[in-house]
């Protein structure tokens, strides 16, 4: 009787060990699991995964072979929102390739500093859900919005080719496949390089291993299987170009070439335009100047203080944009430590268009050895003797390194006379002497074979004197013939090879001017724009016909590249939404395009000219404003009774609010009252116009503030500012100069950085660079202030009140010709006069020096 009582004691405890085990899954209990999770994830991916810097575009595959389950996650399984396999008993489904795909590129986006997510590949490619914070969300969203797309195939081509006509930068592309994404691929990557990001790095990670690719492994790479893994690699991309000793791999373990590669290398290097590239006006034109530092500084900071800016404003009619190139800072100390400067030296040289080598008697820096990537452009290397310095190398680099050789070559060379070492006081002949007496013979043998290479279009031997020593620096003086022989050899150059053909034909109408103007100065600001690109496609997606827009700012936020970029947007943007229309008719106006573009008159002239031409109807002679102000709202009803289905207009002013009539005053009565129903009106104006204020009671007005910036955009606009001119700043833990430009208050206001770039680019000490960053004022202001007190120091400070006075005085600013004509009067009037002697006297004003007035316009030009 013992047993069954013991046999009954076991079951019972039994049962309830069971019952205690049990798991009562309530909603509130799976919500809690799920939320831990979610944290798990968010804290894996933060902490392993370093941040990506720069900006990626990221784009996921939805075809119908990543539905197929993922070999290698056999043991992983995507949560869903549904409840069939739950419902029925089933085992969980196994998790699919486009989910692993998903769930890697929500940590990819993550981790980025700018990411933008796209899915591709079933139907016309779309913008992925936007980011909620949870990763799991994420990817159910994303999911759900692959399984509703249909259609046409897209493929990463047309991706690509919407970034070349949207002129859109990115420094990665990270694609997720099925399998290799290659067909037609090389054509449109090159384009891009080409046009938009030379140094953009492609990343293909496939779901499936590919034993056999046709592939050009320079600046492309594909992996296999997903993996957290792969986000560390496209780190690494950014921040130590991992990818140039990915290049070499085959050359450092000796490998055999692939089969094919040659052909290969010679198809990329010759022409391959398969699409036109979109028309620009504007041309960037790169000048390397090369020299030794220590016994150069006064020729490169005569070059940039006084002939460039003279050759930027002469050019600048001519939709030229010069970048200089002067690399006396710029060179990080992670670059330096790998041995890099070479390379970038000869890398930006191979990116320039016009050389300028200044030679004395300092041989300068000789590297141990030429470590440099195997491209077609450093092939000459190979042959070329060791133990040359730098400066040798970089004009070596452009007189050989040139990938198309029936190019004429532009490189001039100015050689300092050497009696200019008897003037130099003995303390200071190390900086100016050659190193040594091998130096010595390097430097003769480079002179002579300069003088007999025909390829060198001008030698030209300059003279100066010894000048003294300031803030530590040794300087020179008599540096005039020099820097007339610079300006008249480049601007010849850029005559020759860039305005051959004149812009404007001949004969051409006023209509057409102002037309060109406008497209010339939008062209100008658009390619300035690199922040709020999230902000400008919401902009983009949100414009509904028959409503005013209202593009809001305090200035200095940026207004005008922002419609500048806003009107690219909606000409090139695809359809955001089913009931948006597919293109745009725009029509734009930017009121500071010149002073007088902001007379009302010439504003709804130049609008009715372009709605006219639209129509395919001759413009009519502008006739008086309140003709005018009829003639465009009844030209806005007709251009939209004459657009076709799914098509629209969108009408941009820039400037609204300075808008006046002949006498001065501010006017807004040629605002129409309604708008038609396919028509869309975007304004910008000031955040304390009264223009705002009467605007914000209309119904049909959404407005759109410009708020500061974020901490991305501007460590993008810093850097984009610097990098056209070859500098970058450091940004490593324990010496990061970008930390104390982002901590300033003027830092939100793009005008802020702007000027603060201008003055870096300027700055020639690299030692002090970080000492300068810290002293520049932390307002836009103060920052103003320190640059007018910079020209007061050049120019004097009663030209510089003055002609800041007559600009602030105008109405709508001044003309160079009629500024000089002010500057000329007060020269001839700045005693204390009677009014009527100064009328008396108006027509024997003489003309003020000319020299001295355009050295004030280039300085005030920047």
């Amino acid at each position: 009787m013992a047993m069954p009582s013991v046999f009954k004691a076991v079951c019972r405890e039994k049962d309830r060990l069971l019952k205690a085990r049990e798991l009562c899954f309530s909603p509130a209990l799976l919500l809690r699991y799920r939320q831990a999770l979610e944290a798990a994830i968010q804290i894996s991916a933060r902490h392993n995964v370093p941040p990506i810097p720069g900006r990626i575009l990221i784009l996921v595959s939805v075809s119908r072979l990543m539905n197929d389950p993922y070999q290698r996650g056999q043991e992983l399984c995507c949560p869903s929102t549904d409840q069939g396999d739950e419902a029925t008993g089933k085992e969980p489904r196994p998790i699919t390739s486009l989910e692993v795909a998903l769930l890697l590129a929500g940590m990819a986006r993550l981790v980025s500093e700018q990411a933008r997510l796209v899915l591709y590949g079933q139907g016309p490619w779309k913008e992925a859900a936007a980011a909620t914070g949870s990763l799991l969300a994420d990817v159910q969203a994303m999911r759900k919005q692959a399984q509703a797309m249909s259609g046409d195939s897209s493929t990463v081509c047309d991706v690509i080719l919407d970034l070349v006509a949207r002129r859109k930068k990115v420094e990665t592309i990270l694609v997720l496949s099925h399998s290799a994404e290659t067909s037609w691929l090389g054509s449109s990557l090159q384009q891009y390089r080409q046009h938009v990001a030379p140094g953009c790095c492609y990343v293909n990670v496939c779901a499936t291993p590919n034993s056999s690719l046709d592939w050009d492994p320079i600046r492309e790479v594909i992996l296999s299987g997903f993996s957290e893994q792969v986000l560390r690699f496209v780190s690494a991309c950014g921040t130590s170009r991992l990818l140039e000793h990915v290049d070499r791999m085959d050359k450092i373990h000796g490998l055999p070439e692939p089969q094919g590669a040659a052909g290969r290398q010679e198809q990329e290097t010759g022409p391959l335009p398969l699409l036109p590239a979109p028309r620009s006006r504007w041309r960037s034109v790169r000048i390397f100047i090369s020299s030794t530092f220590r016994d150069m500084h006064g020729e490169r900071d005569l070059l940039l203080r006084s002939v460039f800016p003279e050759l930027r404003a002469r050019a600048a009619p001519h939709c030229l944009a010069l970048e200089e190139i002067d690399l006396r800072w710029g060179i990080t100390e992670q670059e330096a430590k790998q041995d890099r400067q070479l390379q970038l030296c000869l890398s930006e040289v191979a990116r320039s268009h016009l050389f300028v080598g200044i030679l004395g008697e300092r041989y300068g820096h000789v590297p141990h050895e030429y470590s440099l990537p195997d491209e077609p452009h450093y092939q000459w290397i190979t042959t070329y003797p060791l133990g040359r310095s730098v400066t040798e190398l970089e004009a070596m680099q452009f007189l050989f390194g040139s990938p198309d050789p029936s190019t004429s070559s532009q490189a001039f060379f100015y050689l300092r006379e050497p009696g200019f070492l008897g003037s130099v006081p003995d303390a200071w002949q190390a900086d100016f002497a050659a190193e040594s007496e091998e130096a010595t013979l390097r430097m003769s043998d480079l002179k002579g074979r300069l003088r007999d290479d025909k390829r060198v279009v001008s030698l030209h031997s300059y003279s100066c004197q010894w000048g003294g020593v300031a803030q530590g620096r040794p300087y020179v003086k008599g540096l005039e013939e020099f820097g007339a022989k610079v300006l008249q050899d480049l601007w010849g150059a850029l005559r020759s090879q860039f305005l051959e053909v004149e812009q404007v034909p001949p004969g051409i109408g006023t209509e057409e001017q102002e037309s060109l103007l406008q497209e010339d100065f939008q062209e100008f600001q658009q390619r300035q724009f690199c922040a709020r690109e999230k902000l400008l496609q919401v902009t983009a997606a949100q414009l509904q016909r028959g409503r005013v827009y209202v593009v809001s700012g305090e200035s200095g936020q940026g207004k005008t590249v922002f419609m500048a970029a806003l009107g690219q947007e909606l000409q090139a943007g695809t359809r955001p939404h089913r009931d948006a229309p597919n293109c745009y008719q725009v029509v734009s106006h930017f009121t500071g395009a010149r002073p007088d573009q902001a007379n009302a008159h010439i504003v709804l002239s130049n609008l009715c000219a372009l709605l006219s031409r639209l129509l395919e109807q001759p413009p009519r002679p502008p006739g008086v404003y309140r003709v005018l102000v009829s003639r465009f709202e009844t030209l806005l009803h007709k251009v939209s009774q004459s657009l076709r289905k799914q098509q629209a207009l969108a009408v941009l002013i820039d400037g609204a609010d300075l808008i006046h009539a002949a006498s001065g005053q501010l006017v807004s009565d040629w605002l129409p009252e309604k708008l038609p129903k396919r028509v869309s009106l975007v304004l910008s104006v000031c955040e304390d116009s009264a223009l705002l204020g009467s605007l914000k009671r209309r119904r049909d007005v959404v407005t759109i503030p410009l708020g500061p910036l974020d901490p991305p955009d501007r460590a993008g606009m810093v850097r984009r500012g610097l990098a056209l001119y070859g500098k970058k700043l450091e940004e490593t833990p324990f010496n990061n100069q970008m930390r104390p430009v982002l901590l300033k208050r003027g830092s939100r206001q793009p005008l802020y950085l702007m000027l603060l770039t201008q003055d870096l680019r300027a700055f020639a000490v690299y030692e002090k660079v970080t000492e300068r960053i810290q002293k520049l004022p932390a307002s836009l202001p103060l920052l103003l202030q320190h640059v007018l007190s910079c020209l007061e120091q050049v120019h004097g400070a009663d030209m510089v009140a003055m002609a800041l006075t007559a600009l602030w005085v105008s109405r709508d600013g001044l003309m160079e010709r009629d500024l000089h004509s002010v500057l000329g009067m007060w020269q001839e009037l700045r005693e204390d006069v009677t009014w009527e002697a100064a009328r008396d006297s108006g027509s024997q004003i003489l003309s003020y020096p000319v020299a001295t007035f355009l050295n004030l316009m280039w300085s005030l030009k920047g």
